[in-house]
């Protein structure tokens, strides 16, 4: 959806904008802090989204395992991009212009 879009699209362009500044001062402050922004950002915008497979299945496993949601969805992540970029080529495509733009 569009609230979902304009909260991940800032997100992105905070992380594309420090991370490169992180590889090389880690100790940055600064830069750290814009990441914790983009995390927050990004926090906005899925909360306006609809529940994707990721979710459903981090819930799933979670109810009948004792693991952290967070580091489940990071094995998931990877095998889930696979199947949407397959599924939904054109979000992808999307992102990369406008991550060319930023």
């Amino acid at each position: 959806n569009a609230i979902s879009d304009c909260f991940s699209e800032k997100a992105i362009a905070l992380v594309h904008g420090v991370l490169p500044v992180i590889q090389k001062d880690p100790d940055n402050v600064e830069a750290r802090g814009h990441l914790q922004t983009a995390s927050l950002v990004l926090a906005y915008g899925a909360a306006a989204a609809p529940l994707g497979p990721i979710y459903a299945l981090c819930e799933a496993f979670t109810s009948k395992m004792s693991t952290y949601k967070g580091s489940l969805a990071t094995v998931l992540l990877p095998q889930l991009m696979e199947y949407n970029l397959t599924s939904s080529p054109a979000r992808y495509v999307q992102v990369v212009k406008f991550l060319e733009r930023t």
